[in-house]
């Protein structure tokens, strides 16, 4: 009987239980430096990754990077161009970060 007992005991205990946090499962919690805590996704993705040529005098026309699966962008600047002179404007899924923040050069 007493092992019968031990037996469903063991079994019914599961170390895999997934736990229910508010930004959802796959999603990480971490407290900020006030104490709070804030949620961090775990979607980190670029949606859009542009050369205004507003933020660009060089630029005469906006320059539209393509994003591709493997994390690659790829953006044709005309020739000449100085490539640590530019400013990107990049839209990133929501709570992703990305350094230096859009609109620095």
């Amino acid at each position: 009987m007493i092992l019968l007992l031990t037996g469903m005991f063991l079994f019914s205990c599961s170390s895999d239980d997934k736990k229910s946090f508010p930004g959802g499962d796959d999603d990480i919690i971490e407290e900020d430096d006030d104490g709070g805590a804030g949620i961090l996704s775990n979607e980190k993705e670029i949606i859009t990754f542009n050369f205004r040529s507003s933020d660009n005098p060089d630029l005469s026309q906006d320059v539209i990077g393509i994003l591709y699966n493997d994390g690659s962008i790829k953006a044709s600047v005309p020739y000449g161009s100085e490539l640590n002179q530019l400013t990107p404007t990049i839209t990133l899924s929501e709570n992703a970060t990305v350094s230096p923040d859009s609109q620095e050069t």
